[in-house]
């Protein structure tokens, strides 16, 4: 077989296409309420260069369509604007990304309109899923420090109210979170091979087990 440096452009686009993208399956975000169970599932990819250029041309030509043409030139009308161009531009990137579960080649809504005829908070779920997914399944790697964490937690530790979540993006949320996890299991493992209690017993009984008996300030 042919290392990438040794194939030809052409080679190389053919190899790259014959290659399955990788995609998420999710459930839909709205629940049978008989059951409880979601409504379906979906499948979800990240866009290609070419269908992410055309989610943003068909979200400007909706929203020039909306506005009839005109794109405002104060600031609060600009804001409006930006709003519509966004909310457009989130249906355009679902309608491409979202797809059958059973048949990657088909998208799972037939048209842009039947997005736009969803929740406002479904559209905000899906879109999120997204982002999830082209964090997850992307290339970039942005996996968080161990003086990152040590960081958050010693934030955490201070009073959550103080911690600007808010400005934090998604990508960094996930990674903390699931960080958080990892060391959270970790440090149950560990205790949990030393023979203390993890599920009870008095802090006596637990230091008959573990002469060093930790807990989370440990990691500060």
């Amino acid at each position: 077989m042919q290392s990438p440096k040794e194939l030809k452009p052409s080679e190389l686009f053919e190899a790259l296409a014959a290659t399955p993208r990788p995609h998420r399956i999710i459930d839909f975000p709205r629940y049978d309420q008989a059951t409880g169970e979601p409504v379906a599932r979906v499948a979800i990819w990240v866009l290609s260069q070419a269908e992410q250029m055309a989610a943003a041309a068909e979200a400007e030509a909706y929203t020039r369509t909306k506005l009839k043409g005109s794109i405002p030139g104060t600031n609060d009308a600009r804001r409006g604007y930006d709003d519509l161009y966004n909310n457009a531009a989130a249906v355009e990137i679902l309608f491409r990304a979202l797809r059958k579960k059973d048949d990657l080649s088909s998208p799972a809504f037939a048209t842009p309109k039947e997005l736009r005829a969803l929740s406002v908070d479904e559209v905000g779920v899906l879109f999120q899923e997204y982002l999830v997914t082209q964090h997850q399944l992307g290339p970039i790697v942005t996996k968080m420090t161990e003086a990152d964490l040590d960081m958050w937690l010693a934030r955490l530790k201070e009073g959550a109210d103080a911690i600007p979540f808010a400005r934090l993006s998604l990508e960094t949320l996930i990674d903390l979170i699931g960080s958080l996890a990892s060391r959270v299991l970790s440090y149950s493992t560990a205790n949990s091979s030393s023979g203390s209690h993890v599920d009870g017993g008095s802090p006596n009984e637990t230091r008959e087990h573990d002469e060093h008996p930790r807990d989370l300030t440990d990691y500060e």
